[in-house]
């Protein structure tokens, strides 16, 4: 085999391997975690202060996952009378199972996520919420069964 030869199969060889990249490429779906990402980011110094608010509090957001779903506890700020949020659950893995919870002053002592609203996985929770005038934040990861 001369070296013409050889020459002109890497040329192949590499145009192969470029169509199949670029083809594998087009077929990945580019998903953001949040629609409004730029908007939220803007505002992120409010969840800093939101997330120093919770840590000054004593208690901490307690998740225990049963057979009838996820029961979640948030800690209580000055008997949370005027307490409203939302518990957003984000999946990474698929935008469509995403869904919210909301928060009243009446369900923040014990919070119930039926097992029929999750997929076994990973979750992104994020907790805001506002008692008292006073902002709260977390994020946390959780992998439900």
């Amino acid at each position: 085999m001369s070296w013409g030869y050889k020459i002109l199969s890497v040329i192949i060889v590499f145009i192969c391997g470029m169509t199949f990249m670029v083809t594998v490429a087009m077929r990945q779906t580019n998903e953001m975690f949040d629609e409004q990402y730029y908007a939220k980011e803007l505002k992120f110094q409010e969840l800093i202060d939101a997330e120093k608010n919770l840590s000054l509090l004593p208690d901490t957001i307690r998740i225990k996952q049963n057979s009838a779903g996820l029961d979640i506890s948030l800690p209580t700020f000055k008997g949370n009378t005027n307490a409203e949020g939302e518990i957003t659950f984000l999946r990474p893995s698929d935008q469509s199972k995403d869904f919210i919870q909301k928060i009243t002053a009446d369900n923040i002592d014990s919070i119930s996520i039926p097992q029929s609203s999750l997929v076994r996985g990973e979750y992104k929770i994020r907790f805001k919420w506002q008692a008292e005038g006073v902002d709260f934040y977390r994020e946390k990861i959780f992998f439900v069964q």
